[in-house]
């Protein structure tokens, strides 16, 4: 039993060691500045540098170090949530709440994935998805294009 607690708990602190590669596109025609924030929850109106700021160019990709897992307290694991801007000055070393909600974020854990998208909307507004949803925000987008364009005709 003390063999498999012990084990467990190595397990455990290993994979927060363990960086990893993410590639982050950028669908947009403007560069965007990128970085990734330790937060306590995707809601929290803080958070800490985990990484450099990064720039992707227009209607391409780079590739980025996911940071390793971080704790704060004593069960709970940080939010690792990648921010991007058209504007470089808002990725300070520590977020501020006004900064937030004026970027576009999306979760870069290692449950959501090596891939990561970051595309406007029909609104215009800078969105942040990771590969699964990109996909389905694609069809969704292309499905309003067609519309929009039967109606036109």
């Amino acid at each position: 039993m003390k063999r498999r607690s012990l084990l467990s708990i190595v397990i455990l602190y290993a994979g927060m060691i363990h960086a990893d590669p993410i590639t982050v596109y950028n669908h947009t025609n403007e560069p965007l500045s990128l970085r990734i924030y330790y937060q306590e929850s995707e809601y929290s109106e803080s958070g800490e540098s985990a990484s450099p700021v990064v720039t992707v160019l227009p209607n391409s990709a780079t590739t980025i170090e996911r940071p390793p897992r971080s704790m704060w307290g004593l069960f709970f694991f940080h939010d690792r949530n990648l921010f991007a801007t058209d504007n470089a000055s808002l990725l300070s070393d520590t977020l501020k709440p006004y900064a937030i909600k004026l970027m576009s974020l999306v979760n870069v854990g290692s449950k959501q994935g090596k891939i990561f998208h970051f595309a406007r909307n029909n609104d215009g507004v800078l969105y942040g998805y990771n590969d699964k949803d990109w996909k389905d925000q694609k069809r969704r987008l292309s499905r309003e294009r067609r519309a929009r364009k039967g109606l036109s005709t």
